[in-house]
């Protein structure tokens, strides 16, 4: 898989790793978690699950990654907004294939709600 990253988020934790579909000789593939603090909201902490390819594609970095992405975003202690932000920035980006597939995690809020309401939309 090909790992460029954008400027919005640091490097996401590896939780954990399962192996999915076994393969002779070449790595398995497999379901890949991982958590994500949000850099500019602080009580905030995101976990996903990605799919990663193995067989030979998968080992050499150029198999076609599929989409089917979760998500879950949580409260993990008091919020706090550390800056303005746009509605719709991106928190994490992370490229999913070599020219077309990209995943994106962006946030926004309402602040119209009795309650200011953080939410966040992974786009792939």
């Amino acid at each position: 898989m090909v790992r460029l990253r954008s400027l919005a988020a640091d490097e996401p934790d590896l939780i954990f790793k399962r192996s999915t579909v076994f393969k002779w000789l070449t790595p398995n593939d497999k379901l890949a978690t991982y958590g994500l603090d949000d850099p500019e909201v602080d009580g905030v902490a995101c976990h996903f699950t990605v799919p990663e390819r193995g067989g030979l594609k998968g080992w050499l970095g150029v198999a076609e990654e599929v989409s089917d992405i979760s998500l879950a975003c949580r409260q993990i202690g008091p919020i706090r907004f550390k800056q303005k932000f746009s509605q719709g920035e991106d928190m994490f980006r992370e490229r999913r294939s070599l020219f077309f597939k990209k995943m994106q995690i962006v946030r926004g809020c309402d602040p119209s709600e009795m309650f200011w309401s953080i939410w966040f939309i992974l786009i792939n």
